[in-house]
């Protein structure tokens, strides 16, 4: 119901196009995303109809409604151990968050994505995330969290300066 009060199509479109090409005009390519399409009919579309609506709540700025939405594509991700999948909708969510201003689910969300940072090694974004922690319990006032933090963050840039040299050292 909801796609349809959207405007959004159930059909994919990709599959759509695809099924418009004749054999003989369809790349390889084309010919092996049909079969996985195919192979997968409900998983896909299930994750692009979704995608697709939630794109539509966040242009509208209904970050209410498309919250619970993300975070069920975000669970399907993590069921499928899709952590390249799960970095966007991390950002998505925390952009929710604090549009929302859910300051505690906000926190909790970014130690989350803390840890697909770590797994996906987006040292630039793990050092992000650590400050952007440690900034909200300065903001709070718990310096003893926020200090714990800035001392994950030296940690982190220390081994990142170790791993440059080690690199530097064996070329």
């Amino acid at each position: 119901h909801l796609a349809e009060k959207l405007g959004i199509p159930l059909d994919s479109t990709l599959t759509a196009e695809l099924a418009l090409k004749t054999d003989e005009t369809k790349t390889e390519t084309e010919k092996e995303l049909e079969k996985n399409i195919q192979d997968e009919p409900e998983q896909t579309n299930y994750e692009s109809v979704m995608d697709g609506i939630v794109k539509t709540l966040e242009e509208k700025d209904s970050y209410e409604e498309a919250l619970p939405l993300l975070k069920d594509l975000l669970n399907y991700n993590r069921q499928r151990v899709n952590i390249s999948a799960m970095d966007p909708l991390y950002e998505r969510i925390e952009r929710a968050h604090s549009t929302m201003e859910n300051d505690e689910e906000l926190v909790a969300t970014y130690k989350e994505h803390l840890a697909i940072k770590q797994q996906l090694d987006d040292i630039e974004g793990e050092l992000h995330l650590l400050d952007l922690i440690s900034a909200h319990y300065t903001n709070i006032g718990d310096l003893k969290a926020s200090k714990r933090y800035q001392s994950e963050i030296l940690r982190v840039k220390d081994g990142l300066e170790y791993k440059q040299a080690m690199e530097e050292e064996v070329q």
